[in-house]
């Protein structure tokens, strides 16, 4: 509104001057037309010079830089408010008595954190919530989320440029103590938070689209037990059952390690009573396997079956 006001002093002040200007020059041409105004040479430079502020003025408030990854809506008085168009990034001009509010199109994160200054909020803005066993949980939530470009003028129209507190933050803050009340405490706290996550992120989805919002994705950042006593008790809990799993997993391991024991045992017996089965049927085998130890110790040997004749040395028997 102001800018329009300034447009029509501009406007009065240029026909002002136009005006003045007509007349001097009739003046000059001898025509007596209606008096006018007397102005002196200081007088006359004082209006160009407001004018020329009021022109540069108006060029100021017609120029729009839309930064990189950002959108600018448009608020026209003359043709009924907030326009449903937008202008991309660059140099942009718009009419003097229009204003333009710019958005950010990329990726955008409100974080709710039990940490003092991580999140959004200073302070303790972490998220309570009940499971369903009645047991009380603060969860630290992040949401990831972008302007849609095309709805960037649907967003200011009914959020305004204060989306995060308007929705964003009250939205994911509702849903989440809806879906961890569907889960136990143990499944919250570790074996069901990824799809607590795709959970919550699927049910936000269209809530955020109708507003004009892209939901990207719902991280669940960090959960910790009400009370401290409950923590240590389920932390004592998750200790017994780790050191179960371990001498499970211990007995198991000696239990492998038996059977190798005794299936090696019975391979070793095995291969002995084929041994003893063979010598049994070849008795030469055993005067063969004799010959080959004493042979390089005697030249020649008489045993029962006969006499078995041994290599000398030089060769010769």
């Amino acid at each position: 509104m102001v800018a329009f006001l300034v447009f029509l002093v501009v406007v009065g002040v240029m026909a002002w001057v136009l005006y003045s200007a007509i007349r001097q020059v009739r003046g000059g041409q001898g025509r007596t037309q209606v008096p006018r105004l007397d102005l002196s040479r200081t007088g006359r430079l004082s209006a160009w010079l407001l004018g020329a502020i009021a022109v540069l003025y108006m060029l100021r408030a017609s120029v729009v830089i839309v930064p990189a990854a950002h959108v600018a809506c448009v608020y026209d008085p003359l043709m009924g408010g907030i326009q449903n168009y937008t202008l991309p990034e660059g140099l942009r001009f718009i009419f003097p008595w229009c204003t333009a509010e710019i958005f950010r199109t990329q990726t955008q994160e409100y974080t709710m954190s039990i940490a003092a200054k991580e999140g959004a909020v200073i302070g303790d803005d972490s998220i309570r919530c009940e499971t369903n066993e009645g047991l009380k949980v603060l969860l630290d939530l992040t949401v990831l989320f972008h302007i849609d470009p095309q709805r960037a003028p649907e967003l200011w129209r009914k959020l305004g440029a204060d989306y995060n507190y308007l929705f964003v933050r009250p939205a994911a803050r509702e849903r989440i103590r809806m879906v961890v009340a569907r889960y136990s405490i143990q499944e919250v706290y570790s074996s069901q938070r990824t799809k607590i996550e795709e959970e919550l992120t699927e049910e936000l989805r269209k809530p955020f689209a109708n507003e004009g919002l892209v939901l990207e994705q719902i991280l669940l950042r960090n959960v910790q037990y009400a009370h401290q006593e409950f923590a240590q008790a389920i932390g004592e809990k998750q200790a017994r059952q780790q050191q179960v799993i371990t001498e499970r997993r211990n007995l198991e391991r000696a239990e492998f390690e038996k059977r190798a024991t005794i299936n090696q045992a019975k391979g070793e017996a095995r291969s002995i009573a084929l041994r003893a089965q063979t010598l049994a049927q070849n008795p030469e085998v055993v005067t063969y396997d004799m010959a080959q130890k004493v042979g390089p110790r005697v030249r020649r040997a008489y045993l029962s079956e006969g006499t078995v004749p041994l290599p000398r040395a030089g060769g010769g028997r």
